[in-house]
Formats: structure tokens, C-alpha cells, sequence
């Protein structure tokens, strides 16, 4: 898989905004270096299921102006894809999980436990695409 760059997260944050009431695409501002050292792990990573959980907790990292929880979560699915896999879930567990992953984690909440919940969460739903 190629790298993923900035801009096209960028592109695929804009692109899940262009029918939002609050279309505001766009990195937050302060935000620059914690998109580029999150791309650099999921870049970095060669497991798919690692790449994936990284970029769902992408959402936690409130990067973007608007869009966060949606544009993790297309892009685990693109990485995925690549891999030729893709989450099996309902739309209500996906928002609820969502919710929890783009929320306000605690300080006393180590960032590899979430990450760990992350990769339980994705590996009990993962699905190959059937050719």
C-alpha cells in the first residue's frame, strides 16, 4: 500500500463534508503536527489491522475542523479495502462506537489501551471481500 499523504486525507475529509450544514473541511488550526505524526504511524505500520486502528483514533485527535469520527473511519475503510477486507457492522454499533472513540478519553486512560480496544473491536468484524 502507498503512503497515505496529507493531502489526500485532506481531499477525503472534504469530500465526506460537501453535503454538511457545517462544512468546514480542513485541519484545525494547532493541529498540523498531530495529523503528520499520526500519518507517519499509520504509514509506518504494515498490518492492516494496526493501520486501520490507528486511523479510527485519528477521530480522539480531533485533527479536522468538522468531519473527525467520519474521515477515521473512511479511512480505515479505504486501508482495509486496500487489503481486501471491510468491516461488518450495523450503523448503530458503528455510531456508538464512534461516539466513544471520538470522545473525550480521560488522562488516566493509557492511548495503547485504547488502540488495543480498537484492534478487538476491528478484528471481531472483519470480513474478507468475496471475489
Amino acid at each position: 500500500m502507498d503512503p497515505i499523504t496529507e493531502e489526500q486525507l485532506l481531499a477525503m475529509n472534504r469530500h465526506i463534508l460537501k453535503n454538511d450544514e457545517d462544512n468546514r473541511p480542513g485541519i484545525r488550526e494547532g493541529a498540523g503536527s498531530d495529523l503528520y505524526f499520526q500519518l507517519e504511524a499509520i504509514n509506518y505500520e504494515t498490518d492492516p489491522i494496526m493501520k486501520a486502528s490507528l486511523a479510527i483514533y485519528t477521530a480522539n485527535s480531533h485533527i479536522f475542523n468538522n468531519g473527525n469520527k467520519r474521515t477515521a473511519f473512511g479511512l480505515a475503510d479505504a486501508i482495509l479495502g486496500e487489503y481486501g477486507y471491510y468491516i461488518d457492522v450495523d450503523t448503530e454499533e458503528l455510531i456508538r462506537f464512534s461516539c466513544w472513540v471520538g470522545g473525550i478519553i480521560p488522562d488516566d486512560v493509557d492511548k495503547d489501551d485504547v488502540i488495543e480496544e480498537i484492534i478487538k473491536w476491528i478484528s471481531a468484524r472483519i470480513r474478507a471481500f468475496k471475489l
